[in-house]
């Protein structure tokens, strides 16, 4: 009954919208940029305090006051990525610690603005080993959102240390996308999710070839959210003399009457 009464009846956007609105949820981490430890540069007044060993970045010993910084290359935000998730993993040496204090310290600074010019500084994360365990060596492992990234061109980390003795196990930057997802006749082209800030983002879809959007005025559109889950909401349909047929439109074959 509610069928036919469709067929015969316009509804009004906000009632089509409802009835095709899917639930959905899937959350894709995509790498930033692999973080290749050859490519980091160490401050003029600290030769030897960091050595790559091939697969780790090593902190050697440093006496009192003594403090070293450690550059990544700088790394462009092509896609207009908001939103940072920074996983590190680090084995600690608190044995040839000067003092143990909080004096002792491995920072990690994020600076973003373009290639020229990327001295403002946007995060400061502080890893205090002191006190925290009582094992001569350690392993932790923080997980870090950085939210508000912005349209800047790009970013930077840097490592600070002050009389700090490790090892930095893994170093992974990733962000969220919604991804790429072809359904109803609809084809949404993944992008980064938006930050938590923006809360979400609209992507408007594309219908398939020979399929048009339904009854011609509902937009498909994806509502992508800061944690990548996402929602659709319209649908397309196959186009006159055309049928579904699994994921597009096939032309209607007739055979001749004989």
């Amino acid at each position: 009954m509610f069928q036919k009464w469709l067929l015969n009846n316009v509804l009004p956007t906000t009632v089509l919208s409802f009835i095709f609105l899917r639930e959905l949820c899937l959350t894709e981490k995509i790498n930033f940029k692999d973080a290749n430890f050859k490519e980091w540069v160490i401050s003029e007044n600290c030769n030897g305090a960091w050595y790559f060993d091939g697969q780790k970045l090593i902190a050697t010993k440093l006496t009192t006051n003594e403090s070293c910084v450690l550059e990544s290359p700088y790394w462009t935000n092509n896609e207009n990525v908001s939103r940072l998730i920074i996983e590190i993993t680090l084995l600690t040496r608190k044995r040839n610690f000067v003092n143990q204090t909080y004096n002792d310290y491995l920072s990690l600074q994020l600076y973003k603005g373009d290639k020229e010019n990327t001295n403002k500084l946007y995060k400061n994360i502080s890893f205090l080993p002191g006190n925290i365990s009582n094992e001569d060596i350690f392993t932790t492992t923080d997980v870090i959102t950085v939210n508000s990234i912005g349209s800047h061109n790009g970013f930077q980390f840097r490592f600070l240390r002050e009389n700090y003795e490790g090892q930095i196990e893994s170093f992974l930057v990733q962000y969220e996308r919604c991804p790429t997802v072809s359904e109803e006749l609809v084809n949404f082209k993944s992008q980064p999710a938006p930050d938590i800030d923006e809360h979400e983002r609209k992507i408007i879809g594309i219908c398939e070839e020979k399929a048009e959007n339904f009854l011609n005025n509902t937009i498909p559109y994806m509502t992508c959210k800061y944690d990548g889950s996402y929602t659709i909401q319209g649908k397309c349909v196959c186009t006159k003399g055309y049928t579904k047929e699994n994921i597009g439109c096939k032309g209607n074959i007739f055979k001749r009457c004989e």
